[in-house]
């Protein structure tokens, strides 16, 4: 996976990409290591080049922690690149340890609902 730090204007950027926007908040936890490992399973890696990956490291009541509402890590947002960055942007989140199958099933369903929305 090629990681961008995240930040408003990596954010701006993968908005414009018009490509489904994955933002990671993660720590030094197992659990946001299994789910970053995860991430890289060869069953997921095949819907890579649909989405932008930004990461964050999660820091308790942290600015961007406080914006897209995150209470811990790890922590996986996927974000509407259609509309302005926020919480009304936000199609899931989804929080603590995954496991590749999980992760690839909520990817697939959020791309799928980008492509039915016509974008």
């Amino acid at each position: 996976i090629s990681w961008t730090a995240y930040d408003a204007a990596a954010l701006e950027g993968a908005r414009e990409s018009g490509k489904l926007v994955l933002l990671a908040f993660a720590n030094d936890s197992k659990e946001s290591e299994a789910t970053l490992k995860a991430l890289e399973d060869r069953t997921v890696a095949k819907l890579h080049e649909k989405i932008v990956f930004l990461k964050a490291v999660y820091t308790k009541d942290g600015e961007a922690e406080k914006f897209w509402g995150i209470s811990s890590a790890p922590a996986l947002i996927l974000i509407d690149p259609t509309k302005e960055a926020g919480p009304k942007a936000v199609l899931e989140k989804s929080y603590g340890k995954k496991s590749a199958a999980s992760i690839k099933n909520l990817l697939v369903k959020n791309l799928k609902s980008l492509e039915k929305s016509g974008r």
